[in-house]
């Protein structure tokens, strides 16, 4: 009863073809004659159709329940938009659209795209996160030309500056649901894998994802994504300079940022919904360029202590590709790494596709481990700490060896 009559989903209806998506289309309906109530999945261009009685899938709960482990590409998930399926159509979405994530050498290949397909996502990152760059630079060069031109036009850019950096945003329900990030993440051939499925029901979740990169492109990407896959939202927190730039503060809002700030965190935690981190921060951003993926996590502690503080388990990540997306150069010596942690953004020369602020067209991968369960202690001992987050530093470190040849970074390591 509880399925509707057509649901259209994206399927993939080659049993031999190891591909993460196909490119046919079906249709699940439910078929009522006589009393009796069937379920059909129909092929698009094919007579025949796959009959499974209503009583069976009542019976069989393993069929609706999510894929222990599987590999999906984003952009299907959004075309389908599987943040408004149920759980059961999601979860069977899921299982027609997934792969191995161990087995599937597919990840390393970018998606295709048409000529306006990279015209627009070319556009839309130059916008946005390339407006990190350009924005810092354009705003003085306007004020100046409007203090030149007269004071009443300074004052108004004044004031339209000052309501893009105070006036308040919350943030935009379904705002992942627009065809448009559907472009953005063939754009970055982003994936999603996991090793264990997450139950909204068992939620709030931690979110801990490294690297930082240059920019955090996919964790805010898959900030957008998580909902059409497990079927609820979570909050990303960020510096708080970030949410001070005008474009890019509206932006960050608008997805579900929040301040890094424990006070914030904890806020989000209680009140029921989940966050993702990436506790490296900028201090990541000066080893973009290393052979080896870096990252800082080895002595901060606070997201194990808050996790402790509010009983909420950890989920452990991380985004392969995040550091290829951007070119930069940092010189020699830990003066700007310094600047850079003072001021809360990197102070860097950064580049991108043309030389451009756009991201390059590197695969994107995002894995996600099984959860950490942590006991409920309001008061944690340094001793409890530190023992969660060896436990977490040694998911992690096996969590990216288990996937890093899959997707073709078989001769990397992951230095903590």
């Amino acid at each position: 009863k509880n399925w509707p009559k057509i649901v259209r989903r994206r399927v993939n209806v080659n049993p031999k073809n190891t591909d993460l998506m196909s490119e046919s289309m079906g249709v699940y309906r439910r078929d009522a004659k006589g009393g009796n109530s069937s379920l059909k999945f129909h092929r698009k261009g094919a007579g025949n159709s796959i009959d499974t009685p209503q009583s069976e899938r009542k019976v069989s709960q393993r069929e609706s329940d999510a894929p222990q482990k599987g590999c999906v590409r984003m952009a299907d998930l959004i075309e389908i938009n599987a943040s408004r399926l149920s759980d059961i159509e999601r979860n069977l979405a899921l299982k027609k659209l997934s792969s191995n994530p161990h087995t599937i050498n597919g990840v390393k290949n970018r998606s295709k795209l048409s000529f306006y397909e990279e015209m627009i996502g070319l556009l839309m990152f130059l916008f946005f996160p390339g407006c990190v760059i350009w924005c810092p630079v354009l705003m003085p060069v306007i004020a100046a030309f409007c203090f030149k031109k007269s004071l009443e036009s300074a004052f108004v850019y004044l004031l339209v500056l000052a309501l893009l950096t105070f006036f308040p945003h919350s943030k935009t329900s379904h705002f992942g649901n627009s065809p448009i990030f559907a472009i953005l993440f063939k754009y970055t051939s982003l994936s999603y894998a996991w090793e264990a499925p997450l139950d909204k029901k068992k939620s709030p979740y931690m979110f801990v994802c490294p690297p930082h990169g240059v920019l955090p492109v996919s964790n805010l990407l898959f900030l957008i994504g998580l909902p059409h896959i497990w079927g609820f939202e979570f909050h990303g927190l960020t510096t708080d300079a970030a949410l001070r730039l005008p474009i890019l503060r509206q932006i960050m809002l608008w997805v579900g940022c929040k301040p890094a700030t424990r006070k914030s965190a904890k806020k989000i935690l209680e009140s029921g919904m989940s966050i993702g981190i990436s506790p490296g921060g900028v201090s990541e951003i000066f080893d973009t360029n290393n052979n080896d993926e870096v990252i800082f996590i080895k002595e901060r502690k606070g997201f194990v202590k808050l996790a402790l503080m509010t009983g909420t388990p950890i989920v452990p990540s991380y985004c392969f590709g995040t550091t290829k997306l951007f070119s930069c150069w940092y010189g020699q010596g830990d003066f700007l790494r310094k600047l850079s942690r003072k001021v809360g953004f990197g102070v860097v020369l950064v580049w991108g596709r043309f030389g451009l602020p756009i991201i390059h067209r590197y695969p994107l991968t995002t894995v996600s481990g099984a959860p950490i369960f942590v006991p409920l202690e309001k008061q944690p001992s340094q001793k409890m700490i530190d023992e969660y987050h060896l436990l977490f530093l040694t998911e992690l470190k096996g969590l990216f060896d288990r996937n890093k040849a899959a997707y073709g970074w078989a001769d990397k390591e992951l230095v903590i």
